[in-house]
Order: C-alpha cells, then sequence, then structure tokens
C-alpha cells in the first residue's frame, strides 16, 4: 500500500529553490561555454592567457629561428625563436588576445617586429613576465595590435587539468 504525505511549504521556499536550480543550470551553462576553448595558462599561477581561436602567425625576418608546432590542438603554429639585447632567448607565440597586464611605457628599440612598439605584459594575477604587446608605431590601430607570448612561460590547460587528480580516499 503506498502512502503519501503532503509536504507544507511556503512560497519563498519554492521560490529560493527555483533560484538555486537556475543557478545551478547557468553555472552548467558558463562551463559549456568555457570548455568549446583551449586554454594556455600561466605556467607559474594557472590564469587563463589566451585561447586556442586567437592563436595566429605574425613572422618576423628578426627571428633567429622559426618552426611550426601543434599547439592547443593546431598544427603548423609559427614558433619563433629571438634573442634580446642582453642575450636571453625567447621562444614566441604570436595572439590576437591576451587576458594580461600591459605596462604603459613602449619601447621602439630592438623591436622584433618591424614598425611596431612593444611593451612588456604580466600575468595580472601573479605578475609573472608572460612577453610583450605590439602596437603600430606612429598610429593607434587596435585591428594590427598583438601579443608574442612566450611559449616557455605558458601551459596547455590539458596538461594542467592531468597534475590535478584528486587524492585516493582509502579505507581503513
Amino acid at each position: 500500500m503506498l502512502t503519501f504525505s503532503i509536504v507544507r511549504c511556503n512560497c519563498l521556499s519554492v521560490i529560493l529553490f527555483g533560484f538555486y536550480i537556475y543557478s545551478l543550470l547557468s553555472v552548467a551553462e558558463d562551463q559549456e561555454t568555457d570548455s568549446a576553448f583551449d586554454f594556455l595558462l600561466c605556467r607559474h599561477c594557472g590564469h587563463e592567457v589566451t585561447k586556442s581561436e586567437d592563436v595566429f602567425n605574425k613572422p618576423s625576418a628578426s627571428a633567429m629561428r622559426m618552426r611550426n608546432g601543434t599547439i592547443l590542438g593546431h598544427p603548423k603554429v609559427l614558433i619563433q625563436r629571438f634573442i634580446n639585447p642582453q642575450g636571453s632567448e625567447f621562444e614566441l607565440i604570436t595572439s590576437k588576445v591576451a587576458d594580461v597586464f600591459v605596462q604603459e611605457q613602449s619601447f621602439s628599440s630592438h623591436s622584433w617586429f618591424t614598425g611596431f612598439l612593444w611593451h612588456v605584459v604580466y600575468c595580472p594575477r601573479c605578475g609573472f613576465h608572460l612577453g610583450w604587446f605590439f602596437e603600430p608605431d606612429g598610429f593607434k590601430d587596435g585591428n594590427n595590435t598583438f601579443f608574442g607570448l612566450i611559449l616557455h612561460h605558458l601551459l596547455h590547460q590539458d596538461f594542467a587539468d592531468s597534475l590535478l587528480i584528486t587524492p585516493r580516499s582509502y579505507n581503513s
């Protein structure tokens, strides 16, 4: 024999429960949207720096060496090696968009991209040096700006996720 119990609840409880369910659905929808993109993360703190769709090839005549690599699932991404006046070497990829802090001061000397000023960029979360922002010299044109990101200072999100393993629970 089945028995039913009637649970009394006030309207406020029903409304709050509805908002709770809606918030869970909204979070799940946001996570699905973000997971459509692969991210490169700051190697130091894990901040999402750039998405796969924003990486593009911008060749430079100043590069010491160029090679193609597969990054974020995209084959033939141009990786360029540069040497600065202090003798430090960097392998860069270029991106149209990056979530970084751009230093205000710009420089024209020793630019790796002819006709472009450069600014140093840092991770907005931890302050780690991630590369440079390049803008055309002489006039501000947002369509021709780009970021040169230091490949060694970035980490693919899938690799980072593989390092974050939930510990096993052992029964005593």
